[in-house]
């Protein structure tokens, strides 16, 4: 059975196109395994600029904290976002309850939480004290960061047994 050449001419082009084009596997491999190491190592934890200079009281919490303006009390500096404000001697014990120099740095930290519009909600801050810092200090740092406008304070922890 002699075909003519249109009928070999169609059946060319079905051979052609019933070629099936191929996925290179290979390559999106290995883009699957670079975003997944990367995705790993960067959501690990959140770290806090500083934190590795105090000694947490440890706790039973288990909820990670959230990227937020930090207050840091060592024993001799207080700290706002990792940056010295002042010395811990500088605050009296008898002094006001409301820090100024403090405040002014929060409010320069998050400008959003102090703005009137933001009022209902507030800020969040974290407050990450060493053990040995006395709950009168705590206290104004705490009074002084409500006063900032921050509305949410939480305090940093080592999760643990909650013995200390």
């Amino acid at each position: 059975m002699n075909l003519s050449k249109r009928a070999l001419r169609k059946v060319r082009r079905a051979k052609k196109s019933s070629v099936v084009a191929s996925i290179n596997l290979v390559s999106m491999i290995d883009i699957f395994t670079i975003l997944i190491i990367y995705l790993l190592v960067n959501t690990a934890a959140v770290q806090i600029v500083g934190a590795e200079q105090v000694d947490l009281p440890s706790s039973v919490a288990v909820e990670p904290p959230r990227e937020n303006v930090s207050v840091i009390l060592t024993k001799d500096d207080v700290l706002v976002d990792g940056k010295a404000v002042m010395k811990v001697a500088d605050i009296r014990e008898n002094g006001p309850a409301v820090i100024p120099l403090l405040k002014q740095s929060l409010l320069e930290a998050a400008p959003l939480a102090a703005s009137p519009g933001s009022a209902d909600e507030g800020g969040e801050v974290n407050i990450l004290a060493d053990k040995s810092v006395p709950y009168s200090l705590l206290k104004k740092i705490m009074t002084t960061c409500a006063d900032a406008r921050f509305a949410k304070i939480s305090l940093g922890v080592n999760p643990g047994s909650g013995k200390s």
